[in-house]
């Protein structure tokens, strides 16, 4: 019929297993809490690239040191190392 597995253990090893398996699951809800601030940051940034570009493009007429122009540069920059780095 149906058979149950049984481990037998120290008391202080049970404690040090209850001690790791709570570690476990706090690191697993910080991670969890981490990859929800990467996914809101990651859409901050898309939404900041995108009133970036529809405002500038690099070589518009603006001058060399155009805040506008650099930033949109540098996400350039950014799309081109991530695609490297995905492909």
């Amino acid at each position: 019929m149906g058979e149950t597995d049984i481990v037998v253990m120290g008391l202080d090893e049970y404690e040090s297993l209850l001690g790791a398996r709570r570690q476990a699951g706090a690191q697993a809800s910080r991670i969890k809490v981490l990859r929800l601030q990467l996914d809101q940051a990651q859409a901050c940034l898309a939404a900041i690239e995108e009133l970036v570009r529809a405002g500038h493009t690099v070589g518009d007429g603006c001058a060399q040191d155009c805040l506008g122009c650099a930033v949109t540069a540098a996400l350039s920059a950014s799309h081109v190392q991530r695609d490297r780095a995905d492909g």
